[in-house]
Parts: C-alpha cells; sequence; structure tokens
C-alpha cells in the first residue's frame, strides 16, 4: 500500500513544460529559477501521504517606480547645486508634459570633494579641484508605456542614468489568500483521487505540513549574456604578433520562472515582464 500511493501521488504533480527558441541567450549562463520547492511529495506510511499543490500567479505591477540619478560638479559647491538645480527644472518641465499630474520626489544623496592631482617639481600634489553633487529623482510610471516617455523626457533633460526600476505591486496580503484558496482546492481532488483509486477509507485532511509564499521582482529575474565567438590564431613561437579584441556584445534578457512543476499557472500578462507569485502547500491526509 505504501509504494502504491507514493507512486501515484507523484505521477499528479502536473508538470508543464514550454518550448522556445534558443536564440542568443544560448550564450548566456542561464539559470533555471524553480521559485518553489517542487515534487516534495511522499506517503510516509500506510495510515497518512503528503499531498503538495504548487501555483504560479504572474502579476502586472499596479505602478513602476523610476529612480534617475543625477550628478554635477563644479569648482564650487554652490555652482554645483545651480547646476542639479537647473536640470532637476528641466525634468520637471519635460515630466509635466508627458503627465501634467506626475508624482516625483528629488532625493538628496551627498556631496563629496574631488581632487586632482598637480605636478611640483619631481612630485605630484593633491589638489581640490570642484564639489560634486549626487541627487535621485524618482518617478511614478502608471504603465510601461509611461515609463518609456519618462525615460525619453529625462534623456530630452540630459538625464540618461536610469538607477532602478521597482515594479510595485499593492494589496500582497489578498493576492496571498487568493493563492491559498487555489491551491487548497487543487489540494482536495488530488487527495479525492489518492483517496479514490487506492480505495482508501477513513482518510481526511490532518494538518499542513508546510506553507512556502514568494515573490519575484522582474529585476531580479533577467539574465546576462554575450553573443560573441573569438577565433583561435596559432602565430608560431616567434610571432611578436598582438591580438586585438572587439568589444563583445553584452546585453540582459528577461527570464521568468520556470513553469515545470506548478499544478495551475496564472498568467495576468504574458508578453511584458511582470511580478511573479508562487505558493507551495504541503497537507497531511491521514486516517481518523
Amino acid at each position: 500500500m505504501k509504494s502504491t500511493i507514493a507512486t501515484f501521488v507523484l505521477l499528479l504533480s502536473t508538470q508543464i513544460i514550454y518550448a522556445q527558441a534558443a536564440g542568443n541567450a544560448v550564450y548566456g549562463s542561464s539559470t533555471k529559477r524553480d521559485g518553489v520547492n517542487k515534487y516534495i511529495v511522499a506517503s510516509q506510511n500506510d495510515s497518512q501521504f503528503v499531498v503538495t499543490a504548487n501555483v504560479l500567479y504572474v502579476k502586472k505591477a499596479d505602478y513602476l517606480k523610476i529612480t534617475f540619478a543625477i550628478t554635477s560638479f563644479d569648482k564650487t559647491l554652490e555652482n554645483s547645486k545651480k547646476q542639479s538645480d537647473e536640470t532637476i527644472d528641466k525634468l520637471s518641465s519635460n515630466f509635466r508634459k508627458v503627465n501634467q499630474g506626475i508624482q516625483f520626489f528629488v532625493d538628496y544623496v551627498g556631496h563629496n570633494r574631488v581632487y586632482g592631482l598637480q605636478k611640483e617639481g619631481s612630485d605630484y600634489i593633491e589638489v581640490l579641484k570642484g564639489f560634486e553633487l549626487k541627487r535621485n529623482v524618482i518617478v511614478i510610471a502608471k504603465d510601461h508605456d509611461e515609463m518609456n516617455k519618462i525615460i525619453e523626457a529625462a534623456s530630452n533633460s540630459g538625464v540618461f542614468d536610469v538607477a532602478k526600476v521597482e515594479y510595485v505591486v499593492e494589496n500582497i496580503p489578498e493576492i496571498e489568500d487568493f493563492l491559498i484558496d487555489k491551491a487548497s482546492s487543487i489540494l482536495q481532488k488530488k487527495a479525492g483521487k489518492i483517496i479514490t483509486l487506492n480505495n482508501l477509507t477513513g482518510f481526511v485532511a490532518q494538518r499542513l505540513f508546510d506553507l512556502e509564499f514568494k515573490s519575484f521582482s522582474p529585476s531580479d529575474l533577467y539574465v546576462k549574456y554575450e553573443a560573441a565567438v573569438t577565433q583561435d590564431v596559432d602565430f608560431g613561437r616567434k610571432s611578436n604578433s598582438n591580438i586585438v579584441y572587439q568589444q563583445p556584445v553584452v546585453s540582459f534578457y528577461f527570464q521568468g520562472l520556470n513553469h515545470s512543476g506548478f499544478d495551475e499557472i496564472i498568467e495576468e500578462e504574458k508578453l511584458e515582464p511582470a511580478v511573479q507569485f508562487a505558493i507551495s502547500l504541503k497537507m497531511v491526509y491521514a486516517k481518523k
């Protein structure tokens, strides 16, 4: 009875595999991202068994938070601040062309003295060259389209450094409750099939064995790759030739969680990068 129950439960673990053309990703160091512990389904003895349900929810962010880094430099701190203020005024004007009610915040990061080297005789002496002022401008975009317009507005203002993009999802407790309900329904169906097909009697849900809930932001799911191949050349022993290499193309692509092993996948967004929530629920069923 023990081996029969264990084998059947393992067969119930749904595996969905998506085929995809490799593209230049084959050059990268892609890693599998499972998100939750899967396949931990086993019968412990003749009087109880454990069922696992895994659910993935791909949710579009409620809004995006973009951080632009601004650095100004001048011989005096006062002039450096003036440069920074002028840049922020340009940003404010161009942002409001995108959305009159746009929300943004200027975060003061800090300022520091910048030194250079000046030759005096045979020595090089550090001398003060000026002051560097650093600020961040944090902007909220309602979606990817508005984010692209905001980035274009920033470049028109002379700001090109996008330091960070955050994907914000509100009401996470509600999402967790929603996924628990989904996983619970799957557990009941799995357990019912096991009980029916193994002709078991008197088995009921005894206790929750484990619950694991995780979230993954798109910024955590980008993978680096380099698409370049270098030819080996044998110049011989006496050659004084050097190889001048071209800079390889380095880029990143979005790689969401591996769908294999999830019993149900709910995709609110199929194309653009989105926040991914994964839940793994394990329940012990035993005789009364």
